[in-house]
């Protein structure tokens, strides 16, 4: 065997070993970050029970006073239930509070985590490849045979963008998922969200976006806001429209959290419309849950951001 070549193989060997190492701990990452995401869909529900405990106390109050026939203990009740209500819910804030700050601790930790482990398996193969290249400056290939090193620089998860639904599209946003219990969620997690979903029931090829010089304008606005009316109420999203419409007028200097959701929702708007639902949803709420979660989970890739670039702290909690 030519002995030059024997090299090249247990290259290649390595290189295969490192990747599947590699994988190996993206697949524990991307667990964790979907149970995080089952946690914090999980928490915006509670949250917004609460808020319709609250209501349904106001609402109660208003009805005491619309009565005459009630008396006054009637509305005593009904002032002691909301501020019960209002009680439970900042102590549910409180706790939320904790639980997100550990949650942003431990994805800082990840992404330390897996810049560390992106960094040790390139080095590794970026020395191995550099001995293998002295060793090629010393030792001539066999008869008839030409020696050839590719060195191997590139992050081993690395691919270029091309248009429409490519190997090398898939792997510049995404991961694939492997293990049958997460199947049910999504073929692929995004690289930067951590979210599962299915990007190949997407019709818009994914892209490289930059909000980069973006004017929030009228017309961009009253397209966020067609948007989000077809979901159910969210009082964050109508509280981040309040602050684009504040921007308009000149009274708020925009942030990067108002451009994230400005063309977040707009990029969204796109993926659904080309899907056929330019108004609406699916019946189904199944359905409508994985045409959410395709569209908003590929926008947040797109853009390179997490779910919680998108709203402001101040429309978060009061």
């Amino acid at each position: 065997m030519n002995p030059v070549y024997g090299n090249t193989e247990a290259i290649a060997i390595l290189k295969a070993r490192l990747t599947q190492f590699h994988g190996d701990m993206g697949e524990v990452l991307e667990a964790v970050a979907f149970k995080i995401l089952q946690i914090q869909e999980w928490l915006e529900e509670t949250q917004l029970g609460y808020i319709r405990q609250l209501e349904f106390c106001q609402e109660a109050i208003l009805q005491a006073h619309a009565h005459d026939s009630l008396d006054d203990d009637a509305r005593s009740d009904a002032y002691d239930q909301l501020k019960e209500a209002q009680e439970q819910f900042d102590n549910f804030l409180s706790w939320k509070r904790r639980i997100e700050e550990a949650i942003s601790e431990y994805q800082r930790q990840a992404v330390r985590m897996k810049a560390q482990l992106d960094e040790e398996v390139t080095q590794v193969l970026e020395d191995t490849v550099a001995k293998l290249e002295e060793y090629f400056a010393t030792s001539p290939p066999a008869p008839r045979m030409t020696a050839t090193v590719i060195p191997i620089r590139q992050k081993i998860t690395g691919g270029t963008l091309e248009k429409g639904w490519s190997k090398e599209t898939l792997e510049c946003f995404t991961r694939p998922l492997t293990a049958d219990w997460q199947k049910q969620f999504g073929s692929h997690v995004g690289i930067c969200s951590g979210r599962p979903f299915f990007p190949e029931q997407l019709k818009l090829p994914l892209q490289k976006l930059s909000t980069a010089g973006v004017k929030i304008t009228p017309e961009g606005v009253a397209k966020v806001k067609e948007h989000v009316e077809r979901f159910d109420p969210y009082i964050p999203n109508i509280r981040m429209i309040n602050r684009l419409k504040m921007i308009l007028n000149n009274t708020l200097s925009p942030t990067a959290y108002d451009i994230n959701f400005y063309t977040h929702e707009i990029r969204e708007f796109q993926h659904y419309e080309s899907l056929g639902y330019k108004v609406g949803i699916p019946d189904d709420p199944d359905v409508a849950q994985d045409l959410w979660n395709n569209t908003h989970t590929a926008t947040l890739e797109e853009y390179r951001l997490t779910d919680k670039d998108l709203y402001h702290p101040t429309t978060q909690d009061e």
